[in-house]
């Protein structure tokens, strides 16, 4: 069978150069995906709008303060004939609240939600599809302990966790989905080092869970991970924590040699240089 090659190039938004690791999927195999890493902030709506106007759908995205504490955005696209999506970006905890609601009220689904510390103040963006979805329960800003209490609570009630981020404004705290899945396993880790994390998924993969979702954040100088597994089937996955810019690169490059597909991506900084965790599956 043939299989078409990838692509890599930078493309400017803004005046800013923006790495484009293009993946075309061979015929008969999963719908083609990109995967964008150093995309200015302030340029992502107006992508979001573009991809969605030309078919494409937001299959995950990102975002961190970058050097010079500039917002970075990474995203991966998916080619798609159908869906609806919308995006709101820097909303307070109020704001997306609010915009919650209506949104599920109006049939639209959370499917993303990044958010950033700023001076004590958060800000979130988020996506949303136009698709059913479970009930979704959110809940800001909390310390670790207390979130893992939340999530003992909703486990209880028949939720199942959906996303975990957190926030750093002088002391790390968690913002947290869950939504109502009877009958899902899904586990929530929080405060991994990278030697731990690497040794979960090693170990995880092996008894048939899935990372769902990795997050990558810094607390007392050091990066700490919290992820989502799910006891599910589903592809094999490729996940690596810690790539520079041009390990990624190099690694989506080898990987899509061998057929595997951009999955995840979660930007982070160390000591003002950008860092990634990603996923890989292979259709």
């Amino acid at each position: 069978m043939h299989r078409s090659q990838s692509r890599s190039s930078l493309i400017a938004i803004s005046g800013v150069s923006v790495l484009l690791l293009s993946l075309p999927a061979p015929s008969g195999a999963a719908p083609p995906r990109e995967l964008q890493i150093g995309m200015p902030g302030n340029a992502f709506q107006a992508e979001f709008k573009k991809r969605v106007a030309a078919k494409f759908a937001p299959l995950d995205f990102s975002s961190h303060h970058g050097l010079r504490g500039k917002i970075v955005v990474a995203a991966i696209w998916e080619k798609r004939d159908t869906g609806r999506f919308k995006m709101k970006a820097g909303l307070s905890r109020n704001e997306l609240e609010k915009e919650i609601k209506s949104s599920a009220d109006a049939g639209y689904r959370l499917e993303h939600l990044t958010a950033m510390g700023s001076g004590g103040k958060p800000q979130y963006s988020a996506i949303w599809s136009k698709t059913p979805g479970q009930r979704l329960a959110v809940r800001f800003g909390y310390p670790e302990k207390e979130i893992l209490k939340l999530h003992g609570q909703f486990t209880g009630k028949k939720y199942a966790i959906h996303r975990i981020m957190t926030i750093d404004d002088g002391q790390v705290r968690y913002t947290a989905a869950w939504e109502q899945a009877d009958g899902d396993v899904r586990e929530l880790q929080l405060g991994l080092s990278d030697a731990v994390f690497q040794r979960e998924v090693r170990n995880r993969l092996k008894t048939g869970f899935r990372l769902r979702q990795a997050f990558a954040y810094v607390d007392r100088r050091r990066v700490r991970i919290a992820c989502i597994w799910e006891k599910a089937d589903g592809p094999p996955q490729e996940i690596r924590v810690g790539l520079t810019p041009a390990g990624l690169n190099k690694l989506h490059e080898q990987l899509t040699k061998k057929g595997y597909v951009p999955a995840q991506v979660q930007g982070y900084a160390v000591n003002g240089r950008d860092r990634y965790i990603a996923v890989w599956e292979k259709p």
